[in-house]
């Protein structure tokens, strides 16, 4: 086997050698045929070379490689100082040597260090292009970004699995994540002046390749971190806190995105990110409302006091009324919506509001009422996983309760009181749907009043609950006379129009 080493290396040189003669005589000049030659002269030794050393277990396969990018370089500078070669043919050579070099890193490093090698190199073969005005440098610049992100979901995943802790914000995961979104970001600022990447067999758009990296570089930015946010929360909170951190993480930085996107004007990202902010409100308003709840559940159950999710979720309002705000304000501009749709997104709108105010008047009564629950019967054993058990469910039971009472007192007067809130903005904006909507509302919280909370209250509860009720009744009773020929008026414009 080193027989044939040597060999495939004599062939080599012979063919390397026979070139600078013929270079000699043209005075550095390669055509394509010889282009051809050094390409596959190169790389077909290489392969044997390489199938002959990972043969044998040899530990030099990354010192092989690193020496045919010395090689190419040492030829490039021959041709360059020497014969005076044109420039074209210097930087196939070089793009040559940084194949090599990119090769080289995977086979003689591991895990991170691929990552930050290959970012950066994209970045060098971006520059490069430019200054040497070869094209092709840039489709190897796209191909070592590829590996690069690819490389980095492997470190994702590598580091996800392991058990080891994580210094906050000085870890290899965060860092080569900030590493790869420096390489995205400078590789669009280098292609800023760029129209289009063509050569003899491609040509790209760079358009559209500036938007590629322009996601790539915003998905990265999130996954680095959300996965930041997640292992420092799981490692030093509970479940209920690490979770409220990570899904606040998410809806803010949702939140940031919209405003950055409405700053730049880009229309393409903000269309994209408004449907992501209403996927996540959708997801807020059924699952993650919840979190402050299960975190007063856990502090019950565990004898601790922790309020992480209960004011973090003062930001995802925040987040969550911004996305309202921008919604409002573009989404007939970003969105073809049909005017018969129009009465369903008020409904739809409507809903959202409802369901949101309802959700804080449960949380808000839970977190600050917990502490009338009573402690479960003495002489448990904390040791016991049955006695553990017993105790988780005696509070679910207590807290569900409460939460019972908040809905039959609290919802009928929050409800009264969203009805006359949207009846006023029916009124002030002419609006007959947001109208229809209040006085629905107020149905309904009659309804359930009488069907349902009259059941199992206190006597107090009860008096409370219609007294207030009774008091919104009379209040929108009286602002809706006042402006019953409005409502009049506009009716006999939509009869004839």
């Amino acid at each position: 086997q080193d027989n044939a080493l040597i060999l495939s290396l004599v062939f080599y040189v012979i063919f390397s050698i026979s070139n600078i003669i013929n270079n000699i005589k043209s005075k550095g000049v390669f055509n394509t045929i010889e282009r051809s030659i050094i390409l596959a002269n190169t790389f077909i030794y290489f392969g044997l070379g390489y199938q002959i050393l990972n043969s044998t277990g040899s530990a030099y396969i990354s010192l092989f490689t690193i020496g045919f990018a010395l090689y190419n370089i040492l030829y490039a500078s021959i041709l360059y100082r020497k014969l005076g070669a044109d420039k074209t043919n210097i930087y196939l050579l070089i793009g040559i040597a940084l194949t090599f070099v990119t090769l080289a890193v995977p086979l003689q490093f591991e895990g991170n260090h691929i990552t930050l090698f290959w970012a950066a190199e994209a970045v060098l073969l971006f520059w490069l292009s430019q200054k040497s005005s070869v094209q092709s440098f840039k489709f190897g610049a796209l191909i070592v970004q590829i590996l690069a992100i690819v490389s980095l979901v492997i470190d994702w995943y590598t580091y996800s699995s392991t058990s080891e802790s994580f210094d906050i914000v000085f870890n290899k995961l965060f860092l080569t994540g900030i590493v790869v979104l420096a390489s995205l970001i400078a590789s669009k600022v280098l292609l800023k002046k760029e129209d289009a990447i063509t050569t003899k067999y491609f040509s790209l758009d760079v358009l559209w390749l500036r938007h590629a990296l322009s996601i790539s570089a915003l998905v990265i930015a999130y996954i680095t971190g959300l996965l930041e946010v997640y292992f420092q929360s799981a490692q030093y909170l509970p479940f209920a806190a690490a979770n409220a951190f990570v899904l606040t993480y998410h809806i803010v930085y949702v939140a940031i995105l919209l405003y950055l996107c409405r700053r730049i004007k880009n229309d393409f990202l903000l269309r994209i990110t408004a449907i992501i902010a209403i996927v996540s409100l959708v997801i807020y308003l059924f699952i993650i409302h919840r979190l402050p709840q299960n975190e007063v559940l856990a502090n019950l159950g565990n004898g601790t006091n922790f309020s992480h999710a209960f004011f973090l979720h003062y930001l995802q309002l925040i987040s969550l009324i911004y996305f309202g705000y921008v919604l409002y304000k573009d989404a007939f501009r970003l969105f073809v919506v049909p005017a018969e749709a129009l009465k369903m997104v008020q409904w739809a709108v409507s809903i959202s509001v409802v369901i949101l105010i309802s959700s804080e008047v449960t949380t808000h009564s839970v977190y600050f009422l917990d502490a009338t629950i009573s402690e479960p019967l003495q002489g448990v054993d904390i040791s016991d996983t049955a006695d553990i058990r017993e105790i988780e469910y005696y509070y679910k039971q207590e807290l569900r309760e409460l939460k019972n009472q908040v809905i039959k007192i609290g919802y009928p007067i929050t409800w009264g009181v969203i009805a006359f809130v949207f009846l006023l903005i029916g009124i002030k904006n002419e609006w007959k749907t947001v109208r229809v909507i209040a006085l629905s509302l107020l149905g309904l919280t009659i309804m359930k009043l009488f069907i349902y909370d009259i059941k199992d209250v206190s006597e107090t509860g009860k008096i409370i609950a219609f007294i207030l009720l009774g008091a919104l009744i009379l209040i929108i009773s009286f602002v809706y006379q006042k402006i019953k020929k409005l409502v009049i008026d506009e009716n006999a414009k939509d009869e004839n129009p």
